[in-house]
């Protein structure tokens, strides 16, 4: 003889009268409506309606998986965070300064923003160029300074010089 049992009723909460009439409500305060039918051979004996404890109703698996999809979230959200800031930690030296240089757009100037300002390359170029002319002639002045006399002028005597 055996016997298989199949449900018939979703898990659900026991009611205030369940749980004062019914045994089964003690355990877990949830209940299922089960059948069981008994078999002799291939024959059908006789079957059975009644309820069991049972652990979870819909209610809960559903709030279990929303509490799992946001711990994954959460965990998800960190593994991003913690892995940009190592990659931030052991970054090259290159990419340091490539980083800095997006971080600070305003203390260079690039093609557009000269562009934007009126100011063509050729105008660059000539300012440039004068200041390094102007940068020269200053350092010609300082080196015909600190230079000192040629020999055989007259103006200092020292070894080697015709007097």
């Amino acid at each position: 003889m055996q016997h298989e049992c199949h449900v018939i009723d979703k898990c659900r909460e026991c009611t205030k009268h369940e749980l004062i009439d019914n045994d089964v409500c003690e355990k877990t305060r949830k209940i299922e409506r089960i059948e069981c039918i008994r078999y002799q051979g291939d024959d059908e004996i006789s079957s059975t309606k009644k309820f069991r404890s049972c652990k979870r109703t819909e209610a809960d698996e559903e709030f279990l998986m929303m509490r799992l999809q946001m711990f994954c979230f959460l965990l998800g959200f960190m593994s991003l965070f913690s892995a940009k800031r190592q990659k931030r930690i052991h970054a090259s030296l290159f990419d340091q300064r490539k980083a800095k240089a997006k971080q600070s757009p305003a203390h260079r100037t690039t093609s557009d923003q000269r562009r934007q300002q009126g100011l063509s390359v050729e105008t660059e170029m000539v300012s440039l160029d004068s200041s390094l002319h102007s940068m020269g002639r200053a350092r010609t002045r300082k080196y015909n300074k600190e230079r000192k006399p040629l020999v055989g002028t007259g103006n200092t005597s020292g070894p080697g010089d015709i007097v």
